[in-house]
């Protein structure tokens, strides 16, 4: 408030309309602000219960943030931040202490709450901090809220009774759906995938014997894929035959035993030796790179597939909408086949999968080691061999551990330099990727657009080498990712030293510069989401967008925009028509505004019971297109197409 001059009250004492009628707006106005920063006015007007013209504190500022799994939420009150007028000013320097200018006249108490949806509804998982009456508390640390997404709101007041009204809380630093954790020998990555599916994939480097740690919370080893891909030694070997092992062995007791969980959790070991051409029985450890997969058994959407020998597995996850996303890893000789489920998730193949081998084992053949002459996976089959020459004159066998993710026809994939990439929408406009390929030592990878080296974890494996002539290459001394540049070092204990190519495999992931943590982004869902139609049948799917104003989307069969004639087809209504052949097929609506958010639904080409009439030869009636005929004598299933009745 601007002071009021001795003149203008000297001329409203002396009987001037036009001064007094200033001086008192003046002293109404001074009067207003001196209450609302004190809260002098009466809070209620009956015992209990709020008084509608009392005060409530101006809207104060929320930041909230997140460290070693709690949330920070921290309350800035308003008061002495942006005074109004020369009264607010003089009142809060009267209470401002001495560590904080921000403190109101009088106190000011809040609320928070949490909730798994941007709606607070009564369908969320909702908590309130705070109590019946607020807390004068302004820096609140969370625990226990659970894993997933949270969402948090404020309010305030000067007297436990009347709040103001609930505010999200959408300033400073925004909650990342995204977690680092650091653990022995590990950085972990630990987020939610869509459908409250946990995941942490992690990074590392150790030596032969040290453990790796796990994030606590529900990942444990026993439900964890891994890597270990060599790089550098501890004592050089005189003469390397081959690596031996490379790999993550789980520290089992005698008879097991699980954890408090009730889930099998033992320590796990990097296990990384060479061999020695000259003494085979000497064994020669290593360092090592290390990735890892952990998973929570417990999931309600998770699969588990295991090969028969014990040695390959497989997890699926089933997304919100049917899209599937699979995690995999185990052994193979040169020569055979990675593990797949096969009819039981005939997704997973090489058309939908990004993977990574990296070579150990190999009899003792009496040569040196010069370097890998071969690991890679063309297809589904390995490729695990050495060489005593570049020009592999003398070749021999190994195998191959091997990690790999793989996904059902529709995600967002995208083409970098050196591989791919397959990327999956969180929740609120964060993004995760998988990739794969193989790039020159010294040479770099590419990744998705949004996506950076700082926040991705990698690990190489030798693929390849480039030496030459007879010299005994007897280690690999280095083999790394700086950035997303590879580097591959072979050395002969003689000053030499020879370079290759190198496989890679990562995981990287994106946040938004600006996320709101009251605002849920982009989503995408498709209705129906499971739908079964006959052969060259007809099903309407609709798409609902939230989060934008504009609601449009492209919509693909398969991945492939508006399908084709092997698929089936989809306009730009959402109405699809089936092929001919029957068989399983993925719809998805891409928003147009962010083509990483992405609705889906499962269909099926085929006939469910009673969907057909059961005869013994196709009928000779006319009939309309579409319509089917099954003759259980032969197991046949016709359908009638412009050409006449054919076999589905």
């Amino acid at each position: 408030m601007a002071n009021i001059s001795q003149q203008k009250i000297d001329s409203a004492a002396q009987g001037n309309m036009s001064s007094l009628r200033e001086v008192l707006n003046q002293m109404q106005q001074a009067t207003v602000e001196q209450q609302t920063v004190t809260g002098t006015i009466p809070t209620q007007t009956v015992a209990g219960q709020p008084n509608p013209n009392a005060p409530v504190p101006p809207q104060a500022r929320g930041t909230a943030s997140l460290l070693s799994g709690s949330y920070i939420v921290q309350i800035v009150n308003p008061g002495a931040t942006n005074p109004i007028s020369s009264i607010q000013a003089a009142a809060a320097g009267q209470a401002a202490t001495a560590t904080t200018n921000l403190q109101a006249v009088k106190a000011i108490y809040h609320q928070i709450r949490a909730s798994t949806t941007p709606a607070f509804n009564v369908n969320s998982n909702t908590q309130t901090f705070g109590g019946d009456t607020g807390s004068a508390q302004v820096y609140w640390t969370l625990t226990g809220l659970g894993t997933g997404r949270w969402f948090f709101q404020f309010r305030s007041t000067y007297d436990g009774i009347n709040f103001n009204t609930w505010k999200n809380i959408a300033t400073g630093t925004s909650i990342s759906e995204i977690t680092v954790e650091a653990e022995t020998n590990m950085v972990w990555a630990v987020f939610t995938l869509p459908g409250d599916e946990t995941i942490g994939v992690g990074q590392g480097f150790g030596s032969d014997g040290d453990i790796i740690g796990l994030p606590t919370g529900n990942l444990y080893t026993s439900a964890m894929f891994s890597l270990t891909a060599p790089n550098g030694f501890n004592t050089e070997p005189p003469q390397v035959t081959n690596i031996l092992t490379s790999e993550i062995v789980l520290q089992e007791p005698t008879g097991g035993t699980a954890g408090a969980s009730g889930i099998l959790d033992f320590p796990a070991l990097i296990s990384m030796k060479y061999g020695d051409r000259n003494f085979p029985q000497s064994q020669y450890s290593g360092n090592a790179n290390v990735m890892a997969i952990a998973f929570d058994p417990t999931g309600v959407n998770t699969t588990v597939y295991d090969s028969t020998d014990g040695i390959s597995s497989w997890v699926v996850i089933t997304l919100p909408g049917g899209a599937k996303i699979a995690f995999g890893s185990g052994n193979a000789a040169d020569g055979t086949d990675i593990y797949v489920p096969g009819a039981a998730a005939p997704w997973i193949a090489a058309a939908n999968m990004l993977a990574i081998p990296t070579i150990q084992g190999g009899a003792y053949t009496g040569h040196a080691m010069h370097g890998v002459n071969s690991c890679s996976i063309t297809g589904l089959t390995v490729s695990a061999t050495y060489s005593d020459v570049a020009s592999g004159s003398n070749v021999w066998s190994g195998t191959a551990n091997w990690m790999a993710v793989a996904w059902t026809p529709g995600l967002v994939t995208a083409t970098v330099t050196g591989g791919e990439f397959v990327i999956i929408a969180l929740a609120d406009g964060n993004r995760i990727a998988f990739g794969a390929g193989h790039v020159s030592s010294g040479s770099s990878f590419g990744l998705p657009t949004g996506f950076t080296s700082d926040q991705m974890a990698a690990i190489p494996s030798p693929r390849s080498y480039s030496g030459s002539g007879d010299n005994d290459m007897h280690v690999i001394s280095l083999c790394d990712i700086s950035g997303t540049t590879c580097r591959l070092t072979y050395i002969d204990g003689s000053g030499n030293s020879w370079s290759g190519d190198v496989n890679w495999f990562a995981f990287c992931w994106a946040t938004p510069a600006t996320v709101s943590p009251g605002s849920p982004g982009i989503v995408v869902s498709v209705n129906p989401s499971q739908a079964i139609v006959g052969p060259l049948g007809t099903q309407q799917f609709t798409a609902t967008v939230t989060g934008t104003g504009t609601t449009t989307v492209t919509w693909n069969v398969d991945g492939i925009a508006g399908g084709n004639s092997t698929v089936g087809m989809i306009d730009g209504t959402g109405l699809y028509t089936a092929p001919v052949a029957s068989g399983g097929h993925t719809i998805t609506a891409v928003s147009t505004v962010d083509p990483t958010r992405i609705g889906f639904a499962q269909l099926s080409v085929g006939y469910s019971a009673g969907g057909a009439t059961v005869v013994t030869t196709p009928p000779t009636a006319p009939s309309f297109i579409g319509d089917l005929a099954f003759d259980e004598t032969t197991s046949t299933l016709y359908v009638y197409t412009s050409g006449g009745w054919v076999i589905s």
